[in-house]
Protein backbone atom coordinates (compact mmCIF):
# COMPACT_ATOMS: atom_id res chain seq x y z
CA UNK A 1 0.00 0.00 0.00
CA UNK A 2 1.43 3.39 -1.02
CA UNK A 3 2.07 6.01 1.63
CA UNK A 4 -0.46 8.84 1.57
CA UNK A 5 0.72 12.35 0.78
CA UNK A 6 0.08 14.69 3.72
CA UNK A 7 -2.63 17.24 3.04
CA UNK A 8 -2.84 20.54 4.88
CA UNK A 9 -6.04 22.24 6.01
CA UNK A 10 -6.83 23.79 2.66
CA UNK A 11 -6.49 20.54 0.74
CA UNK A 12 -3.15 21.23 -0.91
CA UNK A 13 -1.03 18.14 -1.40
CA UNK A 14 2.22 19.99 -0.79
CA UNK A 15 2.15 18.64 2.75
CA UNK A 16 4.87 20.71 4.39
CA UNK A 17 3.49 24.14 3.52
CA UNK A 18 0.88 25.48 5.91
CA UNK A 19 -1.39 28.38 5.25
CA UNK A 20 0.69 30.60 7.54
CA UNK A 21 3.48 30.40 4.97
CA UNK A 22 1.87 32.66 2.39
CA UNK A 23 4.21 34.25 -0.10
CA UNK A 24 4.03 37.40 -2.16
CA UNK A 25 3.71 35.15 -5.21
CA UNK A 26 0.65 33.47 -3.64
CA UNK A 27 -0.98 36.87 -3.16
CA UNK A 28 -0.15 37.96 -6.71
CA UNK A 29 -1.66 34.70 -8.03
CA UNK A 30 -4.85 35.21 -6.01
CA UNK A 31 -5.06 38.80 -7.17
CA UNK A 32 -4.71 37.75 -10.82
CA UNK A 33 -7.49 35.17 -10.38
CA UNK A 34 -9.71 37.90 -8.93
CA UNK A 35 -8.79 40.36 -11.67
CA UNK A 36 -6.98 42.69 -9.25
CA UNK A 37 -3.68 44.39 -10.05
CA UNK A 38 -1.27 44.66 -7.11
CA UNK A 39 2.18 46.13 -6.78
CA UNK A 40 4.81 44.39 -4.65
CA UNK A 41 4.45 46.84 -1.76
CA UNK A 42 0.71 46.20 -1.45
CA UNK A 43 1.24 42.43 -1.81
CA UNK A 44 3.71 42.54 1.12
CA UNK A 45 1.12 44.26 3.30
CA UNK A 46 -1.53 41.71 2.36
CA UNK A 47 0.84 38.80 3.06
CA UNK A 48 1.55 40.16 6.55
CA UNK A 49 -2.11 40.77 7.37
CA UNK A 50 -3.44 37.48 6.02
CA UNK A 51 -0.64 35.53 7.66
CA UNK A 52 -1.52 37.08 11.03
CA UNK A 53 -5.20 36.18 10.62
CA UNK A 54 -4.39 32.63 9.55
CA UNK A 55 -1.98 32.14 12.47
CA UNK A 56 -4.80 33.09 14.84
CA UNK A 57 -7.22 30.72 13.10
CA UNK A 58 -4.64 27.92 13.33
CA UNK A 59 -4.81 28.16 17.14
CA UNK A 60 -8.37 26.77 17.07
CA UNK A 61 -8.18 23.03 17.76
CA UNK A 62 -9.48 20.84 14.92
CA UNK A 63 -11.83 18.97 17.26
CA UNK A 64 -13.50 22.27 18.21
CA UNK A 65 -14.50 22.67 14.56
CA UNK A 66 -15.62 19.10 13.93
CA UNK A 67 -19.35 19.87 14.17
CA UNK A 68 -19.26 23.30 12.52
CA UNK A 69 -20.93 23.51 9.13
CA UNK A 70 -19.25 25.72 6.52
CA UNK A 71 -20.98 28.96 5.64
CA UNK A 72 -22.29 28.81 2.09
CA UNK A 73 -23.04 32.51 1.81
CA UNK A 74 -21.99 35.67 3.55
CA UNK A 75 -24.09 38.79 3.93
CA UNK A 76 -22.16 42.02 4.10
CA UNK A 77 -24.03 44.85 5.72
CA UNK A 78 -23.27 48.34 4.50
CA UNK A 79 -21.93 50.70 7.10
CA UNK A 80 -23.42 54.15 7.28
CA UNK A 81 -20.71 56.77 7.16
CA UNK A 82 -20.99 59.49 9.74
Amino acid sequence: MAEATPVNRVGCSEGVQTMTELSKEDIHALARMAGIRLDDQRADVIVARLSAVIEELDTIPDDALADVEPALTFVVEERQHE
